[in-house]
């Protein structure tokens, strides 16, 4: 776990694999509203695991998918579930945090058996290239556990039926 990198609008930029190909990578910023969102909720746990597998574990996606299949409006955009990225992986550690908001920490725990990870980011329509970053390509929105698939190892339950495409996906 490292420091929160500040750039623009986003309150972290992470690394993870292209879409176009998962042997290169690009820049995701996690937006400041939906880090602040989650603290105002009280999603301690959710931070948690920002902090212990999105934000150095984006490399480690096994799959990614593109466009949800059920209406989803972000911002002025009717049709953005037609664009949305869905990456998934079973990470081998999970995380939440114990404690209070300001004396607590995060601890280590066994991943929940048969799910994989998610985070769904929105693709940026106007990619910004931030001086010493580079372009930061998509905004990470939303991350949490979902039930794996039985016949797609590391893929969130009949991903067939909730996503339009499979963009790719990685043999380990």
């Amino acid at each position: 776990m490292r420091d929160i990198q500040r750039v623009g609008p986003y309150a972290d930029i992470v690394v993870a694999r292209s879409p176009a190909d998962p042997e290169q990578t690009v820049k995701l910023g996690l937006g400041e509203a939906c880090l602040q969102q989650n603290f105002r909720f009280g999603l301690s746990t959710a931070i948690a695991q920002y902090y212990g597998m999105v934000q150095d574990g984006m490399n480690s996606a096994v799959h990614l998918f593109q466009g949800i299949k059920r209406p989803l409006m972000y911002g002025n955009d009717k049709e953005v579930d037609k664009s949305v990225l869905v990456y998934s992986w079973r990470p081998v550690t999970d995380f939440m945090w114990a404690g209070s908001r300001f004396d607590g920490r995060v601890i280590r725990k066994v991943p929940p058996e048969g799910r994989v990870f998610v985070v769904l980011v929105m693709p940026e329509s106007q990619p910004i290239d931030f001086p010493g970053v580079g372009k930061v390509m998509g905004s990470i929105e939303k991350w949490n556990w979902v039930k794996e698939d039985p016949f797609l190892s590391n893929a969130p339950v009949d991903w067939n039926k909730r996503y339009d495409k499979k963009l790719w996906s990685r043999n380990l």
